[in-house]
């Protein structure tokens, strides 16, 4: 307890510093996130792992620096320009509402940009803004996450959520003006709700859930299809009665159906490009890859698993031909070899609902971003999103390796 305190105490004596140092910014407001983040990190200080703590203090920092580094010294890499997209719609609305008129709006995902426009009309613009945020989200995930982790294994806990913190895409992710932080926590927190449900079969924790599904797809349009799967969760896993199990997935389908067909939003239409255009995208980038869309329905099923196959496989061995390619690589080993021991030696996981959620949710996510991703650095950035989940997996093999020889 007495270490507790002392790292808390010295965190909030370089904090204040830091924040000292941000009024040559002319960003006092900043003071406000400051004290969100203290109560977040004691939110953290609750953990009973003193590494938990000492992992959450260095990523702060570390993300802290990468963010100082992005807004003043050189940005930093990112796949296309959503980022600038979405700074420049919120300084749009920021403007707009000064001016009280209608705003300039050149896409239909509007929420993030004006979640942060409403910021900067409450305190005043700020480049730095948008990363404090996401970083103070971050962590906090990371604390939900442990409690998920928690649930399935009982050692090496922090192995796991150093994997997730320190992963060099997700803090590149994070520190810009990007949205995935926020659809990554929502993940997250959907996560913990539907382990809950596992746990104590409370319908409750569907009603979260879909509670949870409805918030994020305000910043994605496409998460609203975890309204269906929080149906199949429950069709599949819980104990009351097979009629009662269909009507509730059933339920939650149509109302997943019901949304898409009405909504105009154009991240709901799958891709399909003629030819001459194809043509144009592959010359465009070499990230590209483009796969022609069948004209039969009996095709349908090999088309859906082509989009999945290569939304979670790019880039292959041959594709790479820079750094960026071969972190990337190394990168999608670290859920590929997952799903690869839980085929193998699924006699360790069948029986495990936790272990079996987490697999349904990432290839459930991954047919959803693979069917409107062409391009395997934004496949990177969707997929980081939810393929740590996986990351558990070699762990709780190791443990029940460990509990058959003892």
């Amino acid at each position: 307890m007495i270490k507790k305190k002392i790292i808390l105490s010295a965190f909030i004596v370089v904090n204040l510093i830091l924040l000292i140092l941000l009024q040559s910014f002319n960003a006092l407001y900043l003071y406000l996130f400051a004290l969100l983040t203290v109560v977040v990190f004691l939110r953290v200080m609750n953990s009973k792992s003193l590494t938990f703590i000492i992992v959450m203090i260095l990523t702060y920092f570390i993300y802290i620096g990468f963010m100082f580094y992005h807004n003043y010294v050189s940005p930093l890499p990112s796949s296309g320009n959503d980022d600038l997209r979405f700074e420049l719609l919120a300084d749009n609305y920021f403007y707009a509402w000064q001016a009280d008129t209608e705003p300039y709006i050149f896409q239909n995902s509007t929420f993030y940009s004006q979640l942060l426009a409403v910021i900067y009309f409450i305190f005043g613009k700020n480049i730095l803004i948008a990363g404090y945020l996401n970083i103070i989200l971050h962590i906090y995930s990371c604390c939900i996450l442990l409690k998920i982790i928690n649930k399935v294994v009982d050692k090496y806990q922090n192995i796991l959520i150093s994997l997730y913190s320190f992963n060099i895409f997700h803090i590149l992710n994070t520190v810009i003006t990007l949205r995935e932080m926020f659809i990554i926590f929502l993940i997250i927190l959907y996560v913990y709700t539907l382990m809950n449900f596992l746990k104590e079969e409370k319908f409750k924790f569907i009603i979260y859930s879909i509670i949870v599904s409805l918030v994020a797809s305000l910043f994605h349009i496409g998460l609203v299809s975890l309204i269906g799967f929080s149906g199949i969760v429950y069709s599949l896993f819980s104990k009351r009665s097979w009629l009662l199990r269909l009507i509730i997935a059933c339920i939650t389908l149509f109302i997943v159906s019901i949304i898409f067909f009405t909504s105009d939003d154009s991240k709901l239409d799958l891709v399909q490009k003629k030819d001459d255009v194809l043509a144009m995208d592959v010359i465009e980038s070499r990230t590209d890859y483009i796969i022609v869309e069948p004209p039969s329905l009996i095709l349908k099923p090999l088309y859906i698993i082509a989009k999945t196959f290569f939304f979670l496989d790019k880039p292959f061995f041959w594709d790479i031909s820079n750094v960026s390619d071969v972190l990337a690589y190394f990168e999608k080993l670290l859920y590929l070899i997952p799903i690869f021991l839980y085929i193998i030696k699924n006699k360790y996981f069948r029986h495990n609902d936790y272990i079996n959620i987490l697999i349904l949710l990432v290839i459930f996510l991954s047919v959803i971003y693979g069917m409107g991703t062409e391009n395997y650095g934004t496949a990177i950035r969707h997929r980081e999103k939810f393929v740590y989940l996986l990351y558990i997996i070699p762990i709780y093999y190791i443990l029940s390796k460990e509990r058959e020889f003892t």
